[in-house]
């Protein structure tokens, strides 16, 4: 809109600087749409008959920024990327949604937080007071493969089979080995790096305890009862016939004979 006041009171607007018509004839003039800056030009309306200089009022068009934008590659989920975003002139704005009042940031790179899923952004460029329609950039996020820590054991003079049990990935293990499996015989903390289609990565981690197997040393024969002794400890069970096993290591005698002395680990370890 623009504003012109004349002695007369009323103003006439021209697009020319001589000649022609009027294009609107009163104090405030609302211009068509402009895409340029561009002149106008006010005389008195008193004056037609004895013209008067016309005046030029220029309505000054601010152009809207261009916004261009590098286009992020994948990430892997539990870090952060740098979004990169320039304008012709103005600043830089960046938001969480398209419609957010709030600026996370301002500046033509940003670093964004930790993303564990695809997250849009939206960056909009402002020159004085005019500003661009906010242009979404999106950050892909690729999973990582999931994996569950494993703690457990191993029986003395064993081996045991550690799995990563994540198919279609290539796998590093503590061990150096590059298999999805390895074939262990003592205990220890074993870890393995399991890499995904999508080159990313997590560590799985195994906790193996050693469960010794049991040895007798003794079995002492008293008048009403046997007792059955071993040379280590562990979570055993004691039997005298080889079939019926219990938490106790000390047996009622009540009957003469021969008998044997059993001695297993509760997980069958020995």
């Amino acid at each position: 809109t623009l504003l012109a006041t004349a002695v007369s009171g009323s103003v006439n607007w021209y697009s020319n600087a001589v000649g022609g018509t009027p294009i609107f004839t009163g104090n405030a003039f609302n211009t068509p749409f402009l895409n340029a800056s561009t002149t106008y030009y006010v005389e008195d309306a008193a004056s037609i008959c004895s013209p008067s200089n016309r005046i030029a009022v220029t309505a000054t068009i601010t152009p809207i920024p261009l916004i261009n934008i590098t286009n992020p590659l994948a990430i892997c989920e539990g870090n952060s990327a740098t979004l990169i975003a320039s304008s012709d002139f103005g600043t830089i704005n960046w938001y969480d949604s398209l419609t957010s009042t709030s600026t996370l940031f301002t500046g033509n790179s940003y670093q964004t937080p930790l993303l564990n899923q695809t997250t849009t952004y939206y960056i909009q460029a402002r020159f004085n007071n005019c500003t661009s329609p906010r242009i979404p950039i999106t950050v892909p996020v690729n999973s990582n493969p999931s994996v569950t820590d494993v703690s457990t054991f191993i029986c003395e003079n064993s081996a045991q089979v550690l799995n990563a049990e994540v198919n279609n990935a290539t796998y590093l293990w503590s061990t150096g080995a590059t298999t999805s499996n390895i074939t262990i015989n003592s205990s220890g903390n074993y870890s393995v790096i399991i890499t995904n289609a999508s080159n990313c990565s997590a560590t799985k981690n195994f906790t193996i305890s050693l469960v010794a197997s049991p040895v007798i040393e003794s079995v002492l024969v008293g008048l009403d009862n046997i007792t059955i002794l071993t040379t280590n400890s562990g979570d055993f069970e004691y039997s005298i016939n080889g079939v019926t096993y219990y938490d106790s290591n000390i047996f009622p005698l009540d009957n003469g004979g021969l008998y044997n002395a059993y001695v297993r680990e509760k997980n069958y370890c020995g």
